[in-house]
């Protein structure tokens, strides 16, 4: 239980912090200001291109997000998740993205992994570190889903340390698949709007943020439960 609340406490610190930097920041935050001015400026040229080559351009948008994901470039997933609602609309665009975003995800976990086995046989253990690893690796789905569902933590450091643990690849794809897909939803919903957007921050609503928070903290507070209740039945069968 004393894992699990640690956790829960992590990942509540960095909502507070990613909070507290976005209450800091003016709200012509000059990055995002480049960011939207460079979707916007470039979206009409995009769909065009969309229209022209109906059946190319979904296979090459795929492609690029794939191989800018396993080049570990940071901070390319709300570009495209944007693009991808303002080209196919909010819910076609949400599908769409969300197995991209699912596909190349697994594969940027995979090269971390077979990296991590590479290291791990040219090195000595590292007791401290298999500890922390091996801690997580029990109920490696639960943590995993419970980020995915916070998104505030970058996608690049989820997959590389999950590489580390020896959880399936099928489990993480499922896994991300699942937690990431209502901030994809959302970030579609602002795409199919993208020429009313000044901000990345105008379709984030504090409502929005409690829900994600509520939802990040969910498989924790289940697991603590459950395990509650199963070592109270337990002890009562062991009295019987």
């Amino acid at each position: 239980m004393k894992k699990n609340l640690i956790f829960i406490t992590i990942i509540l610190a960095i909502f507070g912090l990613s909070s507290l930097i976005n209450l800091s920041q003016t709200k012509d935050n000059p990055t995002d200001a480049i960011i939207m001015n460079l979707i916007q400026l470039n979206i009409e040229t995009i769909k065009n291109l969309n229209i022209a080559y109906p059946l190319l351009s979904p296979i090459v948008f795929s492609i690029l997000f794939f191989l800018l994901t396993i080049a570990y470039i940071p901070f390319i997933g709300p570009v495209f998740v944007l693009c991808s609602g303002a080209l196919y609309g909010p819910i076609l665009g949400a599908i769409l993205f969300s197995f991209v975003v699912s596909l190349s995800y697994t594969a940027s976990f995979l090269i971390s992994r077979q990296l991590y086995l590479r290291y791990k046989k040219n090195k000595k253990k590292k007791l401290k570190l298999q500890k922390i690893i091996h801690g997580f690796e029990k109920d490696g789905w639960l943590y995993l889903l419970s980020v995915r569902f916070a998104g505030v933590i970058p996608a690049i450091a989820i997959n590389i340390g999950m590489g580390f643990t020896n959880i399936p690849a099928w489990q993480f794809y499922i896994v991300t698949q699942i937690g990431t897909f209502p901030i994809i939803l959302v970030y579609s919903f602002a795409g199919s709007k993208i020429e009313n957007l000044k901000s990345l921050n105008d379709f984030i609503s504090p409502y929005f943020l409690l829900f994600m928070i509520f939802l990040s903290i969910c498989p924790i507070l289940i697991k603590i439960i459950s395990d509650y209740v199963i070592a109270k039945i337990k002890k009562r069968s062991k009295r019987a």
